[in-house]
Formats: C-alpha cells, structure tokens, sequence
C-alpha cells in the first residue's frame, strides 16, 4: 500500500528542497518527483501515480514560477506517509482546489510475478530465485563449488591419528614407599604406636 503526497509550490526551488530534506531522512529518490510546468505536466503527474483529475487541476495551477512534488510513501517503514506530508505542509504548499492531496493506492502484484505450475516440467519442485531474471534455484554445494562427495582415506581412530590426552601412558619413575611422600607418619610424630598388645582377661 501506498500513500501519494502530491503539493503545488509556490517558487520554482521549493519542491527541490522539500524533496532534498526528505532523501535525507532516507526517502528513495526513485519515490519522488519534482515537476515543472510544461506540456507534459500532466502526463508526467499520472506517471508519478497522482490520480488522473488531480493531475490535470495540479497543472491547470502551474506556471514559470510554481513546481509540483510527489512523492509515494509506502507503508513501510510505519509512520513514513505521516512524516512526509508533516514536511510537505511545513513549506507553505498552493491550494490546488485538489479534494485528496494524500490519496491512499493499493498495490497490484504484476502477473509476470506469479509462478504458473508446470506438472510435467523437469524442474517441477523449482522456482525463480529472483522472478523474471533468469536465475534458477540450485545446490548450495553448487553455488559455491563444493562436492557433495569427497574420496577421503579412513582412518583407523576417532580422533584422526591423534592423541587424545599428549601425555605417557607409562611412567618410569621409581614409586615410593610411603604415599606421605617421605613425611613423617602421624602415629611417630605424636609418638604413639600404631599397634597396642593388650593382655585378655
């Protein structure tokens, strides 16, 4: 959907500059229009989508010294109809004697978009990556030139040949008696003895 704004300036440079100020807040150029007067004035308002009436009333109105803008808002990003007509009325538009400045179009999808299905086609599970530009959906391992399958030798590990953990898996060196690692055991260093003979009654 589509909002198009469509005011008459007085002064040949205000449409120009209403048009500059919102390209700047991210307005396409392609969405808007700047017209002078001229024979053409009014085709090239109908081209710029401005409805066929209005277009002949906005032309009937221009001069040498006058400009016309148009611009179509879309709905998207929300609030994009609201700002352009806030800045478009800001710079003090003619009045047209136009009923809709601000006339709401709905948008037609064009055939050539709309994919026919085709039972016997080869490619019947396929569609237009782009439509109309002769582009086909394919592999991914296509696009970017991978194999689907690659001859790899198998190897005999899990982990590729490799170790899991680099350390021995023996060790040589010589263990020790004690595992208090040559401390002093708890019995001598409190001097008691580990063992007690106790006569039976």
């Amino acid at each position: 959907m589509t909002t198009v704004v469509s005011r008459l300036y007085d002064g040949a440079d205000t449409a120009g500059q209403v048009a500059a100020q919102l390209m700047e807040l991210g307005f396409p150029d392609a969405n808007i229009d700047v017209i002078a007067a001229g024979n053409g004035a009014a085709d090239a308002m109908r081209a710029a989508r401005v409805d066929s009436n209005a277009a002949e009333t906005y032309a009937s109105h221009l001069d040498a010294k006058r400009s016309m803008l148009v611009v179509r808002a879309p709905f998207n990003p929300i609030g994009a109809a609201k700002t352009a007509i806030e800045i478009a009325d800001a710079a003090g538009p003619v009045d047209a004697g136009v009923a809709n400045e601000n006339a709401y179009v709905t948008e037609t999808p064009s055939k050539r978009y709309f994919l026919s299905v085709l039972t016997d086609h080869p490619r019947y599970f396929s569609s237009d990556m782009v439509p109309g530009s002769g582009r086909y959906r394919t592999r991914f391992s296509s696009a970017f030139g991978m194999k689907l399958l690659s001859e790899k030798k198998r190897r005999n590990s899990v982990y590729s040949g490799g170790k899991l953990f680099m350390t021995k898996s023996l060790s040589t060196k010589p263990r020790k008696k004690s595992v208090t690692r040559s401390r002093p055991i708890l019995s001598e260093a409190m001097n008691m003895p580990t063992l007690m003979m106790h006569n039976r009654v």
